[in-house]
């Protein structure tokens, strides 16, 4: 095994570790640990900061003063943050689906599958789409018998890019 697959390996172990871990708190708890872990990071990883503001500035220019630029990139590592504490829990939230989502107008949906007129989801990335993801699959096609294709790049971790993929096919 070279030494990236063995890095993706172990990078992999360690997040599955840490899922589990985190599946044993309260959910509420763990996502209010995403506010302190995403303002460590912001001041931790220095590179990533940095290409954060960056873009920032390029994109916003004098618009934004450069305390507003540091907010934005600070709460974009928040986000983050929570993205990652929900991504943990995916499997758990799997097997429980209406104690943690809801959607609202699904029978809208039902009714137009139902009719095989089809309907198309569009998820951005401006929320957690993994989640939607879920939700989409989960609670609107699979109450009425439908399919769910989905585009996505795969993720260079290919130990993590399996499980992804085993998640998401819940």
């Amino acid at each position: 095994m070279n030494c990236n697959r063995l890095a993706h390996f172990f990078e992999y172990l360690a997040t599955r570790f840490l899922g589990a871990c985190l599946n044993l708190l309260p959910f509420s708890f763990t996502l209010s640990l995403a506010r302190p872990v995403g303002a460590l990071l912001f001041r931790l990883l220095r590179r990533s900061r940095e290409t954060a503001l960056s873009n920032l500035r390029e994109t916003y220019g004098t618009r934004k003063s450069e305390s507003e630029i540091q907010e934005i990139a600070r709460e974009s590592f928040v986000y983050l943050s929570e993205f990652a504490m929900e991504w943990l829990r995916m499997s758990k939230i799997a097997r429980n689906p209406a104690r943690y989502l809801a959607i609202r107008h699904v029978e809208r949906i039902h009714s137009a599958l139902e009719k095989k007129k089809g309907a198309l989801l569009l998820v951005s990335h401006n929320g957690n789409w993994e989640i939607m993801a879920l939700i989409a699959g989960l609670l609107i096609a699979k109450p009425v018998g439908a399919a769910i294709y989905a585009l996505s790049r795969p993720l260079k971790n290919p130990y993590l890019y399996e499980y992804v993929l085993r998640l998401r096919g819940l």
